[in-house]
């Protein structure tokens, strides 16, 4: 009887009802505020994009590409994200935003853009702001670490990638998300 009743208590507080759970994903902030801030560092591909192209530079730089996911990867093991997903999230990252701008390159050869008037300087303006965000991001992949890992939370997850990072090019980015368990 005592053995029944352990039971009956480990299932009442560990396992939720699958509507519970929805309801907790669906409630757990830093979820979304992971994908809201992912969306916001893609959207500033298409600055990076017009200052290169107005520049000439070329969209890859593998050695800047580096460096930026072994700091980023550092910073997120200390907050105690797994190292070799947090690389494999960076480089999703950086790779859809290269996708992005390769898309917009694309558009402009076809359509023989001109230089762009107004663009963010490149290091002084767009930079400060891309490392600003991913300092947010592993904040908020730090909060969510636990919902992300949850089974039940990644129909939550998919919904919000599928809002927020719709746009081509974006999907890579999310790919990660799906591959914490």
């Amino acid at each position: 009887m005592r053995l029944m009743i352990m039971a009956l208590l480990a299932t009442t507080v560990f396992i939720r009802p699958a509507s519970a759970a929805v309801a907790f994903c669906e409630s757990v902030q830093p979820l979304e505020a992971v994908v809201s801030l992912m969306a916001q560092r893609l959207a500033l591909a298409e600055d990076v994009a017009r200052y290169k192209w107005n520049q000439k530079v070329e969209i890859e730089d593998s050695a800047r590409e580096q460096m930026i996911i072994t700091k980023l990867k550092a910073q997120a093991v200390a907050e105690g994200l797994p190292e070799a997903w947090s690389e494999t999230f960076f480089k999703a990252q950086i790779a859809a935003s290269k996708a992005t701008q390769k898309q917009l390159f694309a558009e402009w050869q076809q359509h023989h853009a001109a230089a762009f008037e107004g663009v963010p300087d490149l290091n002084s303006q767009t930079r400060p702001k891309l490392y600003a965000l991913m300092s947010e991001l592993i904040t908020a992949l730090h909060q969510a670490w636990q919902p992300l890992q949850q089974p039940e939370c990644q129909p939550v997850v998919d919904k919000l990638v599928r809002e927020k990072l719709a746009k081509p090019g974006y999907k890579v980015a999310g790919e990660p998300l799906f591959a914490v368990h």
